[in-house]
């Protein structure tokens, strides 16, 4: 007998059969994290009313994202992380180039993971696809949009990246690292790392 929505008892929605229970609670959770860290955990400097630059945490769980789910699923933890924290605590006029940024940094390590697929996760490998974000992202695209839609000048936005992203890379590899691999010995993990 059909339910008043159209489902048989005993059967399931089809989103519910597409998306993992795990992988919609791995991303929530990596979501509220972002935005929790880079509204709390990071220094923002203004220029011209505008976050010029931001050194802190909230790029993490972003980058954890797409190293343990792969691209698509840190690409889409990275846009909606931005996306949520822009609707709490904007900073200056919304910019969908900076969305776009904030979605790349996840989906550039899962690419960068895929050339190692099939070989055990390292320190190593984890550390090439932080820089590939990290340096693509951090010291290109974000710079780049920034002076686009704000006309920030480079000599602003750069200089301050040359000593921020070279840390972030090695910090955030290793906090990676040291909590990939408990999680990836439990299985516990949204989906294969570096898938």
């Amino acid at each position: 007998m059909p339910s008043d929505l159209g489902v048989s008892p005993g059967s399931r929605p089809a989103l519910r059969s597409r998306i993992p229970t795990r992988l919609l609670t791995w991303a929530a959770m990596l979501i509220a994290l972002s935005v929790v860290l880079t509204r709390v955990a990071s220094v923002r400097i203004p220029v011209g009313g505008v976050e010029a630059v931001r050194i802190g945490f909230g790029t993490l769980p972003i980058l954890m994202a797409g190293i343990w789910g792969g691209p698509v699923f840190g690409f889409l933890v990275g846009a909606v992380a931005d996306l949520v924290g822009y609707g709490i605590n904007p900073m200056g006029p919304y910019v969908p180039l900076i969305t776009l940024s904030s979605g790349m940094l996840g989906l550039i390590p899962g690419l960068v993971l895929r050339l190692f697929a099939g070989k055990e996760i390292n320190f190593a490998r984890i550390a090439a696809a932080v820089a590939a974000a990290e340096v693509l992202v951090g010291m290109v695209l974000t710079p780049w949009f920034l002076h686009l839609a704000f006309l920030i000048p480079y000599a602003v936005l750069i200089p301050p990246r040359l000593v921020s992203k070279p840390l972030e890379v090695v910090l955030f590899s290793l906090i990676i690292h040291l909590v990939t691999v408990p999680l990836a010995r439990r299985g516990t993990l949204p989906a294969a790392a570096g898938r």
